[in-house]
């Protein structure tokens, strides 16, 4: 997980697409391998929400029951053991190791790889013949499980182990802003305070969608941004990604896509569902005026990898002919100011989290510190 979710960075990967399989190095650093077609999202916060993925494709429905890509393959008794309350997460943990480009590889790289896409159960009963394999991990299992069967664990498991850890030790809620709300009226400075009232104002309008105690409404949004990478097979040239399209099926959900948490965003540049901004002042500043900021785009000057460089797509009036209400004209707000009160959201805690990192790992693979 720490390939793309690094503690160094904050829980991305400093990248604006995370590169997958047979990459080596870690970070921004990271070379070769295959791109992976979304930006890795900060996992510092993510037990929060009833939607996982930038499209949600893991979602909790009307009623109740799991939305996810491998449909009834995640059985009941998998879901059973999720912790109330951390479901989605739990859920989420169990799709990027049946991803090619992410984890997996391709057919005759490995055993895994050589299991059929769609044979999800295949895939994570590999997987927990892998772990239980190793003495260390086996006995962690059975520590934290206790009453269970060596034989009786699976996916579920593991997935509910990584979405504790996530929700305990990656859980930073401590900054400026939750402070200044709590009852300290110096938290903030005058840039911040000045900022904030443009944040929930109609100077920037950004309560409408970053709103709530995670500053998102877990909804989704075309916000008018230019289209790079290798895409998501979708459109001409099977280069483009139409976000919430591909889960509902809706064309009206086309380039909407899910909105983050600002909860610790200066940290965790580049921003965007394919990390399409360099830095928080460009992201900010693309909403002051979204139609110009995508008309105008150049991927030069917030791209390093070069492998991305010519993946632009000239798709700007097929965005814009979807573009949200609320971004859909001009706005008038500070981008300095703006940007500053972005800055209190940062929590303290999540300025360095190498103290999460452990020495070693039973499998004896290299980890982030």
């Amino acid at each position: 997980c720490s390939t793309c979710h690094l503690a160094s960075e904050h829980g991305s990967d400093g990248r604006t697409l995370p590169r997958g399989v047979d990459g080596a190095g870690v970070g921004p650093a990271r070379v070769a391998g295959e791109i992976v077609p979304r930006h890795s999202p900060i996992n510092l916060n993510a037990g929060h929400g009833d939607a996982m993925f930038w499209d949600g494709r893991i979602e909790v429905l009307p009623g109740g029951a799991l939305r996810n890509p491998a449909d009834a393959q995640l059985t009941a008794a998998m879901q059973a053991v999720f912790t109330p309350g951390l479901e989605t997460l739990a859920a989420q943990a169990m799709f990027p190791p049946t991803s090619r480009a992410e984890m997996r590889g391709e057919t005759g790289e490995n055993e895994l790889a050589d299991i059929a896409d769609s044979d999800f159960t295949g895939i994570w009963e590999a997987i927990v013949d892998r772990f239980v394999a190793i003495p260390t991990y086996a006995n962690m299992l059975t520590d934290a499980y206790p009453g269970t069967a060596l034989v009786d664990f699976h996916m579920g498991h593991l997935a509910n182990a990584l979405a504790a850890f996530q929700a305990t030790e990656l859980h930073s809620v401590d900054s400026p802003f939750q402070r200044f709300l709590a009852g300290d009226d110096g938290a903030l400075t005058t840039p911040q305070l000045r900022g904030a009232l443009q944040y929930f104002g109609p100077q920037g309008r950004c309560s409408v969608c970053h709103v709530g105690p995670l500053l998102s409404d877990f909804r989704y949004h075309n916000i008018g941004m230019p289209q790079l990478g290798p895409g998501k097979g979708d459109g001409v040239g099977s280069d483009d990604d139409f976000g919430r399209e591909q889960v509902t099926g809706a064309a009206a959900e086309r380039y909407r896509f899910r909105t983050p948490s600002l909860l610790n965003v200066e940290l965790t540049a580049p921003f965007g569902h394919a990390g399409q901004f360099s830095t928080l002042e460009s992201m900010v500043r693309h909403y002051r005026n979204v139609t110009n900021s995508l008309n105008t785009y150049d991927i030069m000057e917030h791209v390093s990898d070069t492998d991305l460089i010519s993946t632009q797509l000239a798709n700007e009036s097929d965005v814009l002919a979807n573009l949200s209400g609320v971004v859909s004209n001009p706005l008038n707000f500070e981008v300095d100011d703006m940007v500053e009160f972005m800055r209190a959201l940062t929590a303290d805690s999540a300025r360095d989290l190498t103290d999460v990192v452990p020495v070693s790992v039973p499998s004896g693979s290299t980890i982030d510190g």
